[in-house]
């Protein structure tokens, strides 16, 4: 009788721990892909950070109001990035569903710059959408 018992317990509580356990992985997906864009773009991996966005994906850049559409135009805008000696270090990042907010600060050599507001949207660990909405330069670091 005990075993009866026992048993649809035992079934429920293994449902619920692999549950629990696929809804952290499918959240964390998002934050990852987001922060593998920026360690490949900072290694100056430029085809490991394109690999990383879908191949119909979109990116705009709403500051200079220009559309990135499809891996080769998102490459280029990439290659735009890329400098030796770039850092590119998110500081702030929140998430909602598969849509990460996040602020990038950009240094050359150890010297942060400029500090990019964006935001991706990620689906099935490929990006696809990503949106710069503001640039603000800190020159004044530059400079003292």
């Amino acid at each position: 009788m005990k075993a009866r018992t026992l048993l649809p317990v035992l079934f429920v509580l293994l449902l619920s721990v692999f549950i629990v356990v696929s809804v952290a992985q499918a959240s964390v997906e998002p934050v990852l892909a987001v922060d593998d864009l920026f360690t490949a773009v900072t290694a100056c991996e430029i085809e490991q950070a394109t690999s990383l966005f879908a191949a119909d994906a979109v990116a705009r850049n709403d500051v200079a109001n220009i559309l990135y559409e499809g891996s080769a135009e998102i490459s280029n805008l990439l290659d735009g990035w890329e400098r030796e000696g770039r850092v590119f270090e998110i500081v702030q990042l929140e998430m909602v569903d598969n849509t990460v907010d996040l602020t990038v600060e950009i240094s050359d050599d150890g010297i942060v710059w400029a500090r990019q507001a964006m935001t991706a949207a990620v689906q099935d660990g490929k990006i696809q959408n990503l949106d710069v909405h503001q640039i603000e330069l800190q020159l004044w670091r530059v400079w003292d």
